[in-house]
C-alpha cells in the first residue's frame, strides 16, 4: 500500500511540576510520557494513527494509509503539495537548563513566595511552576530525520490583598527556554513583591472612566491584543472555515501604517522550535507591513489549498498539526513612552491582561486589563481598577496613532481545538485613539 505523503511524529516529555499556597507544598508532580502520531495522506484524505506505546511504526503506518483511503472517499481532493527545503536536516538539537533536586527547587519557591508578605494586608501567596522537556524525532517521506530536545520553564505568582471587606489580587508571571536556572538571582523575588504590591495599591484604585478615551497599551496587553484579535484571524483554517474578519483580504489595507507585524518561530522566546511538526524549518514570516496585511499562517495543507508557505504546523504531542502562531509582535517604531503620553494627552494608560473574549468572525473583542492608570496632561496619574478595552479589531488597528521602541516578547501558553502550545506574544507600548474603555 502507498501514500501520496506520510509522517511520523515520535515525543518523550517530562514534566516537574510544584504548587505551593502559603507557605505549605500543596502539590508536587512528575510525569514522563511517550506518543507516536503516524499521518498519511491519500488522494484528499487524511488518515491518523496514534498510540502511546512503542508500536512498530511500519504497522501503524499501514493502519493510517488504510484510514486515509477511506477518508478520500469523502474528500475534496486537495492535493498536498511538497516543499523543498534545506538539505542538511536538524539532526539533533539541544537547548535545555538546569535541573536541580526537588528539594532545592521547592525551597526555592518558598522563599520567592515569601518575598510576596511584604504587608500585614497580603492574606495569600500562591506560587506555581511547571518544567517541560521535549524531545522530539520527525520524519517523513520527503524528509530525513531531524529531532531536537527543548526545555521549557515557566512560573507564576499570585498574591491576594485584603483591607476590611474589600481585596484584589496582583499578578505576576515568567517563562524561559531553559530550566531551573529561572529561580536564580533577585528577578523572581523582585516580581514577587510587585505582584503584591500591586494588590495592594489596587485596593484603593478609583473606578475607570467608562466611554471613548484615548489609551497607552503596555507591552503585556499589547501583545495579547495582537495575537488574539489579529494573529488568531490569520491563520489559514479559521480563513478556510469562514471564521476569519481577514478572509480574502491579503492585500488590502488593514491598519494605520505604523503597524508591522511579525510571526517568528526563529526567535529564542517561549514560542520558538527549530522545526514545526510537520518537519518544516520555521522562518520570520511578516504579517502585516505599514498596515497592509501580507500573509497569512499556514500548515502544509493550508499552505497547499491557498498557494502560501507552510511552517506553523503545530501540535501537542500526541495530537495533529494546524496553523498556530509561534512568537507574534507588534514591530518597534521610534516614539518614547514620553512622546506616547504626550500624544495621548488625556486618557489611560492599560497594564497587563486577565483574559478576555474574541471573535475572529465579527472582528469584536473584550480584554480584561490587570490594572490602568489616568493620563492627565500627557502624565501619568492615580491607578485605576477593574478596567477593560473592547471594540472592533480592525478600527482598533487604524486608530492606531503611536508606536514606541520597547518591544518586549511575553511567554505563554495558546489552546486551539483543545491543544495547548507555548508561544509568545509582544508589542511595544502603543498609543490608539477613541478606544472603547470600561469597568469589567
Amino acid at each position: 500500500m502507498s501514500a501520496d505523503f506520510w509522517d511520523v511524529r515520535r515525543s518523550n516529555t517530562e514534566n516537574r511540576t510544584y504548587l505551593i499556597e502559603n507557605g505549605y507544598v500543596e502539590y508536587v508532580s512528575t510525569s514522563i510520557d511517550f506518543s507516536v502520531v503516524v499521518r498519511a495522506f491519500h488522494d484528499g484524505g487524511w488518515g491518523v494513527v496514534s498510540s502511546n506505546c512503542d508500536k512498530k511504526t511500519d504497522e501503524l503506518l499501514m493502519d493510517a494509509i488504510k484510514l486515509a483511503k477511506i477518508s478520500s472517499k469523502r474528500s475534496n481532493k486537495t492535493i498536498l503539495k511538497r516543499y523543498e527545503q534545506d538539505s542538511n536536516p536538524t539532526k539533533i538539537l539541544t537547548i535545555t537548563g538546569k535541573v536541580s533536586k526537588e528539594e532545592d527547587e521547592i525551597a526555592l519557591l518558598r522563599e520567592i513566595e515569601r518575598s510576596a508578605r511584604i504587608d500585614k494586608k497580603v492574606e495569600n501567596t500562591r506560587i506555581d511552576y511547571k518544567s517541560t522537556r521535549l524531545n522530539m524525532i520527525y520524519y517523513s517521506d520527503d524528509t530525513d530525520e531531524e529531532s531536537y530536545e527543548m526545555q521549557r520553564t515557566r512560573y507564576s505568582m499570585i498574591v491576594l490583598s485584603k483591607d476590611g471587606n474589600k481585596h484584589q489580587f496582583g499578578s505576576e508571571r515568567d517563562y524561559i527556554i531553559g530550566g531551573s536556572e529561572i529561580l536564580d538571582g533577585e528577578k523572581p523575588h523582585l516580581l514577587a513583591e510587585k505582584a503584591a504590591r500591586t494588590s495592594l495599591d489596587l485596593l484603593n484604585a478609583l473606578s475607570p472612566p467608562s466611554g471613548i478615551q484615548n489609551v497607552i497599551l503596555d507591552q503585556n496587553l499589547g501583545g495579547v491584543f495582537i495575537h488574539e484579535a489579529v494573529g488568531h484571524a490569520t491563520e489559514a483554517d479559521l480563513i478556510l472555515a469562514g471564521d476569519s474578519i481577514l478572509k480574502d483580504k491579503i492585500g488590502e489595507t488593514i491598519g494605520s501604517p505604523l503597524v508591522t507585524v511579525y510571526d517568528d518561530p526563529t526567535m529564542k522566546e517561549y514560542g520558538y522550535y527549530p522545526f514545526d511538526d510537520e518537519g518544516i524549518k520555521p522562518e520570520r514570516r511578516l504579517l502585516i507591513k505599514d498596515g497592509v496585511l501580507i500573509a497569512n499562517i499556514h500548515n502544509r495543507e493550508t499552505a497547499s489549498i491557498f498557494d502560501g508557505r507552510p511552517g506553523n504546523g503545530r501540535a501537542e504531542v500526541d495530537d495533529i498539526p494546524i496553523p498556530r502562531m509561534s512568537n507574534t509582535y507588534i514591530d518597534n517604531r521610534d516614539m518614547t513612552m514620553d512622546e506616547l503620553l504626550e500624544m495621548v494627552g488625556n486618557g489611560i494608560y492599560l497594564c497587563g491582561s486577565r483574559g478576555g473574549e474574541v471573535s475572529t468572525g465579527e472582528g469584536i473583542f473584550h480584554f480584561n486589563a490587570e490594572n490602568g492608570y489616568i493620563i492627565k496632561d500627557g502624565e501619568i496619574g492615580s491607578m485605576v481598577k477593574d478596567v477593560s478595552l473592547s471594540g472592533e479589531t480592525l478600527m482598533i488597528l487604524k486608530n492606531v496613532i503611536g508606536v514606541g521602541k520597547d518591544l518586549k516578547i511575553n511567554g505563554g501558553h495558546c489552546g486551539k481545538e483543545g491543544q495547548i502550545v507555548p508561544v509568545g506574544s509582544g508589542s511595544p507600548h502603543i498609543a490608539i485613539k477613541s478606544a472603547i474603555v470600561g469597568g469589567e
